[in-house]
């Protein structure tokens, strides 16, 4: 995980940036998203950057088999809430930030992947391939969000490749997502 935050300042507000599945500017997850991470916290946010499973660092190590491989999809927006559960201990692990977070004002960004992770904080629902379940992640702690080149609406929208790879994009609706938010597509 990376924390970038102003050096000065109280009440401050936090943007958890979760990062895409892909490298970005050919660095790490956790590297690659710097630029960003440093102007946000140099506006006066904290910027909390988890290294979800689906990193290419990670990946790598990990059971491609697995349920939720590659992508993890569902332990991405867990890996969210648990930073927004754990707060108190990242004040403790940087000290520097102690009583200085305002856990009332929490905003979700998220590019490519992450996006769609940020979707369902935000309060976009999917039908999970495993069980035939909705999926609701939503996390009312969230107050607003960005998403940057997130995969999309789904459905007829996808790529063949899409549809028989990562078929929990097939059924994402964001008619459920309410939490105002930036979305920025490519066309």
């Amino acid at each position: 995980m990376r924390v970038s935050a102003p050096v000065t300042g109280d009440d401050l507000p936090i943007i958890l940036l979760s990062h895409g599945h892909g490298h970005s500017n050919h660095l790490s997850s956790l590297n690659g998203y710097a630029p960003l991470a440093n102007f946000w916290a140099a506006h006066g946010f904290v910027v909390i950057q988890p290294t979800h499973l689906s990193s290419k660092t990670l990946s790598r190590v990990l059971d491609p088999d697995a349920p939720e491989a590659p992508l993890y999809w569902r332990s991405r927006a867990m890996d969210m809430k648990f930073i927004l559960d754990h707060l108190d201990d990242i004040e403790v692990a940087v000290p520097q930030l102690l009583g200085r977070l305002d856990p009332t004002r929490v905003a979700v960004a998220g590019h490519s992947m992450g996006g769609h992770t940020a979707s369902l904080l935000l309060g976009a629902r999917l039908t999970d391939p495993q069980d035939g379940a909705q999926v609701d992640l939503a996390e009312p702690r969230i107050k607003a969000g960005v998403l940057l080149a997130s995969p999309g609406r789904g459905g007829d929208a996808l790529t063949e490749a899409a549809a028989q790879n990562y078929s929990f994009f097939l059924t994402t609706d964001f008619s459920t997502m309410t939490t105002p938010a930036l979305v920025q597509v490519l066309v």
